[in-house]
């Protein structure tokens, strides 16, 4: 993941996986979050963005 990160290009996306986000997270591999849940009440939308 670190190798594609530091090519040139688009935006890498997980779907449907929280543990890989939480792993990739914690190895400082995500800059940017945007996480879509749905529940009973509608859709929660969470946006995180690491801070350099």
């Amino acid at each position: 993941m670190a190798e594609l990160k530091s090519r040139p290009g688009r935006d890498l996306a997980v779907i449907d996986s929280v543990s890989l986000v939480r792993l990739l997270h914690a190895a400082g591999l995500v800059n940017r979050h945007i996480g879509c849940v749905t529940t009973t009440k509608g859709v929660v939308i969470a946006h995180h963005e690491r801070s350099v």
